[in-house]
């Protein structure tokens, strides 16, 4: 039996890991970070990145290395995987949207977009030490957050696929969704 494969997806910032280890308490789940496969895919090529400057390079070539890592992950999966990732990527000053066709090569069944007030957005990204995300505006993160979003909408009509959106605070109600998703017998939605 496959992986069943769900995307959590939402702007750098919103919760998206934390979430999944809240998650992974009560539910039996395989979390994978779209940005780790990607960066293991490019120090498989002898090119150490960190996950931040993934945004800077070849989007691209790093959506292949992306669908590659993740094939490899789950080739003997046969339980739930959380994808964690975007729907777009902020690349300097502009915005870079995921085509749909890497969601649809990873085999995705569902997603769930996290958005949250963009002023708790910024505080998170301010006081993240650990990492040097984008810190920009709250206009700007609202902005950013709004076109991920309807993106996000249209990956799940082109995959026929339903698209679930939710705070990062509604744990139980997302719990609720994902438990269901992974019980289905064809998690198709």
């Amino acid at each position: 039996m496959a992986a069943k494969v769900i995307a959590l997806t939402g702007i750098s910032g919103v919760g998206k890991s934390t979430l999944v280890r809240t998650l992974a308490a009560s539910i039996p789940l395989e979390h994978l970070q779209a940005s780790a496969l990607i960066a293991e895919g490019r120090n498989v090529t002898g090119i150490a990145i960190t996950q931040d400057q993934l945004r800077l390079i070849d989007i691209d070539e790093n959506q292949r290395f992306l669908v590659e890592g993740f094939k490899r992950k789950t080739k003997s999966s046969s339980g739930l995987v959380i994808l964690d990732g975007h729907t777009v990527i902020e690349k300097d000053n502009e915005l870079i949207l995921v085509r749909p066709a890497v969601f649809q090569a990873i085999c995705i069944s569902g997603m769930v977009f996290l958005a949250d007030n963009p002023s708790a957005i910024a505080e998170r990204r301010r006081c993240d030490e650990s990492r040097k995300r984008p810190l920009e505006s709250i206009e700007e993160i609202r902005r950013i957050q709004e076109i991920a979003q309807e993106h996000a909408i249209a990956i799940c009509r082109f995959l026929s696929i339903e698209l679930y959106v939710y705070r990062p605070d509604e744990i139980a109600a997302i719990t609720a969704i994902i438990q269901r998703l992974r019980l289905a017998g064809n998690i198709s939605i």
